[in-house]
């Protein structure tokens, strides 16, 4: 028994550490939406040189939305998917042609799909900030309608087009517990979006800023937002594993 006992001891420090600390995977699942004040960097480059045309205006600043769900894992990682669209943005261009002219609009969207990871840094009890870094596959759509017009005469076209890629994306924000397990939160996001195929070679970097709300779903919600169900730590002295532990724990 002098022998059997340490052992015993040795084997509950052991496995009550393990409950102690509980699974890695131990968390909570949250949902997240929030509205977006967006800025298409690129366009520029893809519109017509100013001094080619008699006209030019870019809507660059547009609003979208983004939708989240996560899974917040212990210590303050987390996985998640999200969707997003970007809002739409407008090149409008014009030129004179002898005695008509051509206009042309394109008007298009940038909508995406990303997996990624988050990390939440614990500021207070009902404050902390993140951040996320991630994959997205992204599209870029647009339509292009051109009109020529001059006295007697009007001729109209329109083309679609679209690319589409995968690029990496970071965000760093704040959230504010405003009710239990609710958090209000803004982050800046930036996506690096390079239109590299369908002849086009540009960069199209979005910045984006979100203002929105998190619910975190669980029984106890922790700052970091993870859920712990247990009240206390459970060690090898505890009443329960007293009669293994002995002497060691008086």
């Amino acid at each position: 028994m002098k022998v059997t006992k340490p052992i015993l001891v040795l084997a509950c420090a052991v496995s009550c550490s393990g409950v102690a600390n509980a699974n890695w995977l131990d968390g909570s699942p949250y949902v997240a939406g929030g509205l977006s004040y967006t800025i298409y960097d690129g366009l520029d480059d893809v519109a017509s040189d100013g001094d080619s045309v008699d006209y030019q205006r870019i809507t660059k600043n547009t609003f979208g939305f983004m939708g989240t769900a996560g899974w917040a894992f212990h210590g303050g990682y987390s996985l998640e998917i999200s969707y997003a669209d970007f809002g739409e943005f407008e090149i409008n261009e014009a030129v004179d042609v002898g005695a008509g002219r051509l206009e042309t609009k394109v008007t298009g969207s940038f909508t995406g799909k990303s997996i990624g990871m988050r990390y939440d840094w614990l500021q207070s009890d009902s404050m902390n900030v993140y951040g996320r870094f991630g994959v997205m596959r992204w599209e870029a759509a647009w339509e292009s309608d051109v009109v020529y017009a001059e006295p007697g005469l009007k001729e109209t076209s329109r083309l679609e087009s679209d690319t589409d890629g995968s690029d990496l994306y970071a965000a760093v924000g704040g959230q504010y517990e405003i009710m239990r397990n609710l958090f209000a939160y803004a982050e800046a996001y930036y996506l690096d979006a390079n239109f590299d195929k369908d002849g086009f070679s540009t960069k199209e970097r979005v910045y984006a800023v979100f203002g929105g709300v998190m619910y975190r779903f669980g029984d106890v919600a922790r700052p970091s937002g993870t859920t712990d169900r247990r009240t206390r730590e459970v060690t090898a002295c505890d009443p329960k594993y007293k009669d293994i532990s002995g002497i060691m724990c008086e």
